[in-house]
């Protein structure tokens, strides 16, 4: 923030004598290129932003040969809202900006500067189209609208599928406080659950959304086909990590009592019990089973790990000491292939780790019995597919049962992979070649106009 500050006068007298140009090489230079696969040049750029919140999606994209794949840091999209916003500015004020007289004012500033500044830097970039990972995020939200009123098209590839199968969309009504309408050219969601919630709010009109699959699991799908497991390996069981507050999104405890979407602030509310207990008892494993692997795999590490390794704490166990557990962040699809016993709860890696005929685990215990918050459980009514644990006990000897006999029937397999259809749109690797006909008819579209 002291750079920040520091730069802010000068940004401010370039804007003010109308000298943008320094401003547009500095994000020349910041702005990075996806390196391909292949060597193809001359071909049209795509301004990714926010990139880091897109997982795969955006090398997918460049391995195309269609496109190529440019990205800017949210970081360095914020550098230049904060020379124009009030400091500690919210989303609910930049989304209702008329709401606030000196909000609007700086929005109308922000958006003048924008109509100079994009111009000359998606010129000078080749730029054709801009892309956003999410409706919501405050960085992208002027950035794409001034790109699309610029003829620039902005494009939303939605990061999440948000879990929401449930038909009123209901445990979304106090997530989305916002009045808001995309303004861009086009939203690709996961599937066709997304788009009627996109339209159940009004967020989106239907001639500008569509459910066209997820772009990264394209590569997952022809792994599954041919996965072949290797002989004499060392078994892993894999556990993927819960916060407490996983798809309770929208709950009242979730509103009340949560500083972020993870962590709760009381220590009875949320997912505490639960968390605590698979943890704990997936260490206790380890500690038994010094001959099989057992993998954790948070969203993400730092406060999630230590969130972890302080749960197993209080049970008396340092998970530092034991040497077959190991935390990662490798990739979801490698990590689901690579193991014998998948275990997870509230995620959409209970829908890949099945359409990969892996015995997946569900525990479902302990506040998992409280009724208002299994209702709010991503897939809740497929879990039937799947092996739950309703206890501590059963889930370490479910894990043990399925380490020897890991088969799954047919008829469950077919169902599981009939859900991630669903959930991706298909259960064929065409994610790809149907973003890529709606990217270039979009800005086909656009620039004939």
């Amino acid at each position: 923030m002291k750079v920040i500050k520091l730069l802010k006068p000068i940004f401010q007298l370039l804007v003010e004598i109308g000298v943008v140009w320094p401003i547009v090489f500095v994000y020349s230079r910041v702005i990075d290129e996806i390196k391909p696969d292949h060597k193809k040049k001359k071909l049209p750029a795509i301004l990714a932003l926010t990139h880091e919140r897109f997982r795969k999606d955006l090398d997918v994209l460049a391995n195309t040969g269609e496109f190529r794949v440019l990205t800017i840091s949210s970081t360095w999209q914020e550098r230049i809202l904060t020379q124009f916003y009030p400091t500690e500015i919210t989303k609910k004020q930049i989304f209702n900006s008329e709401m606030s007289v000196e909000v609007h004012k700086a929005q109308q500033k922000l958006h003048a500067f924008l109509r100079i500044f994009l111009p000359l830097l998606y010129r000078r970039l080749g730029v054709k189209c801009v892309l956003g990972a999410s409706l919501f995020y405050l960085q992208d939200v002027d950035w794409g609208n001034i790109s699309e009123e610029i003829k620039v098209p902005f494009i939303l590839i939605l990061r999440e599928n948000y879990g929401g199968e449930a038909p009123t969309h209901k445990r979304y009504k106090n997530v989305f406080p916002y009045k808001m309408r995309f303004q861009g050219s086009k939203v690709m969601c996961q599937n066709e659950s997304v788009c009627r919630m996109f339209l159940h709010f009004g967020y989106v009109t239907s001639e500008k959304i569509v459910a066209l699959g997820c772009l990264r699991m394209d590569e997952f799908i022809e792994k599954v086909k041919s996965h072949q497991k290797t002989l004499g390996k060392r078994k892993k069981v894999l556990l993927f990590s819960f916060s407490h507050g996983n798809s309770l999104i929208g709950h009242p405890d979730h509103v009340m009592h949560f500083d972020n979407i993870a962590w709760s602030r009381k220590s009875d509310v949320g997912w505490i019990k639960l968390f605590e207990s698979v943890h704990s008892a997936f260490a206790r494993l380890a500690i038994e089973r010094p001959d099989i692997d057992f993998i954790i795999k948070p969203k993400w590490l730092g406060i999630w790990k230590e969130k972890i390794e302080n749960a197993v704490a209080n049970q008396g166990i340092n998970l530092s000491k034991i040497s077959n557990i190991q935390f990662t962040e490798e990739d979801t699809g490698t990590l689901i292939l690579d193991s014998d016993v998948v275990c997870s709860f509230g995620s959409n890696t209970i829908v890949e780790a099945g359409f990969a005929a892996k015995p997946v685990i569900i525990p479902m215990y302990h506040e998992a019995n409280r009724q208002d918050y299994r209702e709010f459980l991503w897939f809740c009514d497929y879990y039937h597919l799947y092996d739950i644990a309703e206890s501590e006990e059963s889930f370490i000897a479910l894990i043990k049962e399925k380490l020897v006999n890991p088969a799954v029937e047919n008829k469950i397999l077919e169902k599981r992979k009939a859900l991630f259809g669903y959930t991706y749109s298909s259960t064929k690797s065409d994610a790809a070649i149907k973003y890529t006909k709606v990217i270039k008819d979009v800005i086909r579209r656009n620039y004939a106009l």
